[in-house]
């Protein structure tokens, strides 16, 4: 099973370079965002999993990680 990265932030500028590149060499991403999905779409985030909630508020986003 390959690595999975964890990107806190993934809709902003550094966090979408790197959800992008870990995205273009094949390694899965989620990325947890107080947005959620990114309003833009471009192929890459597709294969994101985006996850709504709060970085410091753990009630809202450890239900995506069972």
């Amino acid at each position: 099973m390959a690595a999975k990265i964890f990107v806190v932030g993934g809709n902003g500028f550094v966090g979408s370079a790197i959800c992008e590149a870990a995205v273009k060499r094949g390694v899965p991403v989620a990325s947890l965002s107080r947005s959620g999905r990114p309003r833009r779409s471009e192929p890459w985030m597709e294969k994101v999993d985006w996850i709504k909630g709060d970085a410091l508020a753990p009630e809202t986003w450890k239900d995506a990680f069972h």
